[in-house]
């Protein structure tokens, strides 16, 4: 058996083993590959149904557009598959794509907003380090009073570091 069909014998058993999910994964992924970033952007649940490749618009004007395109697209796919998958190209206009972007903005959001803070800390004058020590002197206990200078000197470092932070973002005032 030549290695061509072979991976045809082995994609023919992953697709019928996966319910049809292989045959429909590396479509959409083709479609991703052939419509570019900014098409994809307004496109999703994009799936192959008898040979109809059926993409799901934010817009119908951008379903519109597409349907314009179909037949080069269509090629375009193939090609890319290395086999006629793909007949026609229905595009349908659906709130979901829009869904899907919002929610993706809103976890990029999160995400940055998570993010760790672009700071280092800054180390404490020898004054700032004596000035923590003496305040904790107080404290009886050796180790409680080690543990509280060790964390309030950590604090006060850290938060030198987001200070100098701030400072570099701040615009200046009266230029």
């Amino acid at each position: 058996m030549e290695f061509g069909s072979a991976l045809e014998s082995l994609e023919r058993r992953l697709d019928r083993t996966s319910g049809g999910r292989y045959v429909q994964v590396r479509v959409a992924d083709a479609w991703e590959a052939v419509a570019g970033p900014t098409v994809a952007d307004h496109t999703a649940g994009v799936f192959l149904r008898g040979g109809e490749l059926v993409v799901q618009v934010d817009s119908s004007v951008w379903a519109t557009e597409l349907s314009a395109l179909a037949g080069p697209y269509t090629e375009a796919l193939n090609s890319h598959l290395g086999k006629d998958l793909v007949t026609t190209i229905r595009f349908t206009v659906s709130r979901r794509v829009k869904e899907a972007r919002r929610h993706e903005e809103v976890q990029e959001e999160q995400d940055e907003f998570y993010a760790a803070d672009p700071s280092r800390a800054v180390p404490l004058t020898e004054a700032e380090r004596a000035q923590v020590e003496a305040s904790a002197a107080s404290i009886e206990d050796e180790e409680l009073r080690k543990a509280v200078v060790k964390a309030t000197i950590a604090s006060m470092e850290w938060r030198k570091g987001l200070s100098e932070v701030k400072t570099r973002q701040e615009p200046r005032q009266g230029l």
